[in-house]
Formats: structure tokens, sequence, C-alpha cells
């Protein structure tokens, strides 16, 4: 598991409470690897990522700043229904971005689904769930029967989180009165 956050969403506490809640709800019949982020609108550095993807792939995508050039984040920004890593993803962007798909596809990051919310705040909300070559039939069947929980998950797990970065800021608020 990896918490990356180069945003303010650095609460570790809050950040693991949000990672056993996805874990809690996500599929039990098949291993579905899973990428929730938060990413600013306004300014795509301020990056924030719950995933289970392995370690590696994951410092490699946040360490290169893939989030500017992978073809799911930028077709989320143009989406608000959730959507299949299919081959139109890659055949409407430019050359770059299959590079991500070539890499990813080392770490068995090659079969996925997004679903996407466009907050309040100006933020990206997804959470991308990927499958390895194998499980590919399951997986399209879990998301076709799931698809509205999904993204109703999505939706809550959002809110969990701005709760509680709400819950805490207005904590820190009041000790610093206090003091």
């Amino acid at each position: 598991m990896s918490i990356l956050s180069n945003s303010v969403y650095n609460n570790m506490a809050i950040n693991e409470i949000i990672e056993r809640f996805l874990q809690r709800r996500l599929s039990r019949t098949i291993y579905i690897k899973y990428n929730y982020v938060i990413m600013s609108k306004n300014n795509p550095s301020e990056y924030f990522s719950i995933t289970n993807y392995p370690e590696e792939w994951a410092k490699i995508y946040t360490s290169n700043d893939y989030q500017y050039i992978d073809p799911v984040i930028i077709t989320a920004l143009k989406e608000i229904l959730p959507f299949s890593w299919d081959d139109n993803i890659k055949d409407n962007l430019n050359l770059n971005s299959f590079n991500i798909f070539s890499l990813s596809k080392n770490y068995e990051i090659e079969h996925g689904y997004t679903f996407v919310i466009h907050d309040h705040k100006n933020n990206l909300v997804s959470l991308s769930m990927s499958v390895n070559k194998n499980n590919v039939g399951i997986f399209e069947d879990y998301i076709k029967t799931n698809k509205e929980k999904i993204q109703m998950l999505l939706t809550t797990l959002h809110h969990k989180i701005t709760c509680l970065y709400i819950e805490n800021n207005n904590n820190q608020t009041i000790k610093h009165r206090l003091i």
C-alpha cells in the first residue's frame, strides 16, 4: 500500500482510515488493484493518491509527474461518467501517453476502469481499478454488475475524507485559539 501526497491531504492517520475503508469495500472475488486520486485541476502538481499499485510503480509515476500525461487522468478530466481503459483512450491521445501504458504493463496495470467526480473545490477525484490480463472477463462482469455501487463508493469515500479533513482543520484551529 502506498499513500502519496503532494497536497493538503497529508494527515497519515486520516489517510489510513480512508485506505482501510476502501479496502473493506472492494471486491473479494478477484484481486483488484486500485488508485484513489484527488488532483487539483488548477494545479495538477497537487496530487494525492491512496493505492495498492506496486510501490515501485507508484514512486515512478509520482516522481515523473505522470499525471500530466496519463491518458486515464486526461480522459477523466473530460468525463463525468465511469469509463473503461479501452483502445479509444490510447487512440485519442498523444504518443507520450502510450509510454505510460507500456511502462505500467510491467506492473500488470493495463486493463482497467475509472470512476470520476469533479468536486466543489475544483478537484478531479477518481477511483481507478485494474486487474491482470487473466481476470479481465471476471472484472468486466464485476464492473457491469456493480458500476452504480462503485460510483457511490467513490462519492462516499470522497465525502468521508473531506469531512475528516474539515474536522481535523477545525480542531487545529480550536487548539491554536486555546494556546
